[in-house]
């Protein structure tokens, strides 16, 4: 990015989360922004961790190479991972099991058996 300004689609993306995790956690907006895109562009393996109190940049090693302290920002959460393909918000509401597709079968299930 030149000065801040994303010039193709993928920079355009990660300013894209960038934008989003600053909804969650208060960032100094073009610095931090600058810095957390920099740093997921220079490989698809980076990964930026937030958590209500700490923003974490992640090398592909796993590695914590550089670790800010930060304040919520209004919107409740646990935990956010971000790579430069993905972002993850996981809120204190969410579950890691996925009960829709259940509920969809048995209400298939229940409506076979009433048709038969």
């Amino acid at each position: 990015m030149i000065n801040g300004r994303p010039e193709t689609y993928r920079e355009i993306t990660v300013l894209k989360k960038a934008n989003k995790i600053a909804e969650y956690v208060f960032l100094e907006k073009e610095d931090m922004e600058q810095k957390i895109c920099d740093f997921l562009l220079e490989t698809p393996l980076n990964k930026v961790v937030a958590t209500p109190s700490n923003l974490m940049f992640v090398d592909g090693a796993g590695r914590t190479v550089d670790m800010q302290h930060v304040s919520p920002n209004g919107k409740t959460f646990d935990l956010i991972e971000m790579t430069s393909e993905r972002l993850y918000i996981r809120t204190p509401y969410s579950s890691s099991s996925d009960s829709g597709g259940s509920s969809s079968n048995n209400n298939n299930n229940n409506n076979n058996n009433n048709n038969s």
